[in-house]
């Protein structure tokens, strides 16, 4: 197991035990069936800039290929659960949660997280490409992961919900358990066809099995305004065009950062707190709050 993962299954259960008081928490599922373009990167860099603002946050990899995980923990975690077991129900969610804490920072030198640096989250395994089959055949399975989450919404602010590349089985039971999606997209050609997906399903799961889904907004990963594109330029123009300005979240610039953090098992907010997409993501997380506010008093 990795040394910047943890169990800590008996001190979440303690900790539940300890703060059962009633409280909103937004469950938020970061799609696009179109791969590359930051679901998990963004996952995990909104993840732990809310919780470093104190925030308590749930990440969940519903992404066979296990991205998320290997992000947080490395490429050797073993685990003995998963969102696969999650949602067949042999093993109950506060049973699977793992808990990352970041052990060096970009100089390679150690450093003890403080808790705010903390994630919790559950895993995913290529073991979940087996599940689906037999989650399909559940009755009422768009369901399962909205009744998996209920034991542990209580006890958190934020649940944020890591989707695969494509619109089957892990995103639907996704979009029916979230409060909100999100959607980031590259500014590149077929940019729009996977976010005009995205919303499609979206609006049809809205239509049928959770009519409080909200869009939360579309944002651009490896997007720099300032640099001349026109493709960029078109393709951002387009979306704004048809889904409206409004929609739109704060872009995050290409940064080599992002990879390096990636290949050492850390989150950006912790292995380059001052590299720019850092900063982009904090201004983009920012955002999505002051819309959750709005959200909240409307």
């Amino acid at each position: 197991m990795a040394n910047n993962v943890s169990l800590l299954n008996l001190s979440i259960i303690v900790r539940m035990a300890n703060n059962s008081e009633a409280h909103n928490c937004w469950v938020i599922a970061v799609a696009n069936n179109k791969g590359g373009v930051g679901k998990t990167t963004s996952t995990v860099a909104i993840g732990s800039i809310l919780r470093s603002m104190g925030h308590r946050v749930l990440l969940c990899d519903l992404d066979p290929q296990g991205n998320l995980t290997t992000h947080l923990a490395g490429s050797n975690l073993e685990v003995s659960g998963h969102m696969g077991d999650v949602l067949a129900g042999s093993v109950p969610i506060t049973e699977a949660i793992l808990t990352y804490e970041p052990g060096k920072d970009a100089s390679g030198a150690l450093s003890k997280a403080p808790e705010a640096a903390q994630l919790d989250f559950v895993p995913a395994s290529y073991e979940m490409n087996m599940f689906e089959s037999g989650l399909q055949k559940k009755n009422g399975y768009a369901t399962l992961l909205r009744t998996a989450l209920r034991p542990v919404r209580p006890h958190y602010d934020f649940i944020l919900l890591d989707t695969p590349p494509s619109l089957q089985t892990y995103t639907i039971v996704s979009l029916v358990a979230a409060d909100g999606y999100l959607i980031p997209a590259e500014p590149e050609k077929f940019s729009y066809d996977g976010v005009k997906a995205v919303m499609e399903a979206a609006e049809n799961v809205k239509d049928r099995l959770n009519p409080g889904l909200l869009l939360l907004g579309i944002f651009f990963t490896c997007y720099n305004a300032d640099i001349r594109n026109v493709t960029h330029k078109l393709v951002v123009e387009q979306i704004e065009k048809n889904y409206g300005a409004e929609s739109i979240l704060p872009s995050v610039r290409k940064d080599a950062a992002l990879v390096k953090a990636q290949v050492n098992a850390q989150t950006i907010q912790h292995f380059a707190p001052d590299s720019r997409a850092a900063v982009d993501y904090h201004e983009l997380t920012a955002q999505l709050l002051t819309r959750l506010v709005q959200e909240h008093v409307d």
